[in-house]
């Protein structure tokens, strides 16, 4: 496939439809490659080397479509799921993000990214919560802004908690 000429290997294949990298795997050759080209219950990616950091992200659009809050996690990953995580604050990574959320404009999303010589590299993209919505909650409860916003009609001010934690 000219994905993996332009890409080489390794690659990542891995099912459209899973969770926390269920049934993902690291592809290193043509004759394994060819097991998941143009099998479409699989997605092929290009595999990120590097430094493994890999951030989570909860970005929270207002009703006018602007950025109301994010929160970036970096994480340890167990079985594909966060196991361990960092909130950090980062400017130019913030803007970036909230970027890609404005112009995909949903309403929350949850941006999955491999961070390699100080750019983020966006692997997944989710427009629902996830399995780190209950940690960013503790910077915005993106389904009580949800509820607040769309059933009880409340225009909600934008979130601007900097505050550093481990979980």
């Amino acid at each position: 496939s000219d994905f993996v000429e332009k890409v080489g290997f390794p690659i990542i294949a891995k099912k459209r439809v899973g969770r926390g990298g269920m049934d993902m795997k690291i592809i290193n050759t043509s004759t394994e490659a060819r097991g998941y080209i143009d099998f479409h219950d699989y997605i092929l990616q290009e595999y990120i080397h590097g430094d493994d950091h890999e951030i989570t992200a909860g970005v929270y659009l207002s009703d006018n479509g602007k950025v109301i809050s994010i929160c970036i996690l970096l994480r340890e990953l167990k079985n594909g799921s966060t196991f361990r995580a960092k909130r950090i604050i980062n400017k130019k990574l913030e803007s970036y993000l909230s970027l890609v959320a404005e112009t995909l404009g949903m309403k929350y999303l949850n941006i999955q990214a491999r961070l390699f010589s100080n750019e983020a590299y966006i692997f997944e993209v989710n427009g629902r919560f996830s399995g780190t919505t209950g940690i960013i909650s503790r910077v915005f409860n993106a389904p009580e802004m949800f509820i607040r916003e769309k059933i009880l009609n409340e225009k909600l001010p934008k979130i601007d908690n900097t505050e550093i934690f481990y979980v």
